[in-house]
């Protein structure tokens, strides 16, 4: 099945960029060029960020994060990770269109342990279904992973960053990431949602 998306040229991190998103994502139909909120992102990787850094990116949505971070982080790698299929769908292809060969996409949800988790992908706004959601919300299971058993896998000996934005799953998060935080002390920027 061929992935449909939304397609638009907006200015991100300084220059114009056809990015593209599922068909119907209200929030890249409305994004305004240069977006506040990925301004001041950017503006955080400038600081934070040196051209050999390691970055994870989770929750990483269609990759404009992933884009700045990169931009910052030449010679590094950022490690895009993204549970949504659609988003990812739209993740890969912005990486590959714009020639982003320091992001690594990874398709999996974040969690305390590896598993399988029901998903409700909503593209802009996607999260994991849990107790009460269950009955109401429809899910597609997706891969779980801890971010400990991912920076395990990349054989990373540096990671400097986390941005995580999960939508309410941030406490498995970041219990699936206590050897990473203990053993590397990146920054962490955390977005919270109840």
């Amino acid at each position: 099945m061929t992935e449909a998306f939304l397609s638009r040229r907006v200015r991100l991190g300084g220059r114009r960029r056809l990015i593209h998103a599922p068909a119907g994502d209200w929030m890249l139909s409305r994004y305004r060029d240069g977006g506040r909120g990925f301004r001041h992102f950017r503006q955080l990787a400038a600081a934070v960020l040196d051209p050999d850094s390691v970055v994870l990116d989770v929750g990483a949505n269609i990759g404009l994060t992933a884009l700045l971070a990169a931009d910052v982080a030449t010679r590094g790698r950022v490690y895009a990770i993204e549970a949504a299929p659609r988003n990812f769908a739209a993740l890969r292809r912005n990486v590959s269109e714009q020639g982003a060969s320091a992001i690594r996409p990874i398709h999996c949800a974040v969690g305390a342990e590896e598993g399988s988790v029901p998903f409700f992908d909503n593209s802009v706004f996607g999260y994991v279904v849990t107790g009460a959601d269950m009955a109401g919300s429809p899910s597609i299971a997706v891969p779980m992973r801890p971010i400990d058993g991912i920076v395990a896998e990349q054989g990373l000996e540096r990671l400097d960053f986390i941005k995580i934005d999960v939508e309410g799953f941030e406490q498995d998060a970041l219990t699936g990431a206590a050897a990473t935080l203990d053993r590397f002390a990146p920054l962490v920027m955390l977005e919270f949602n109840s």
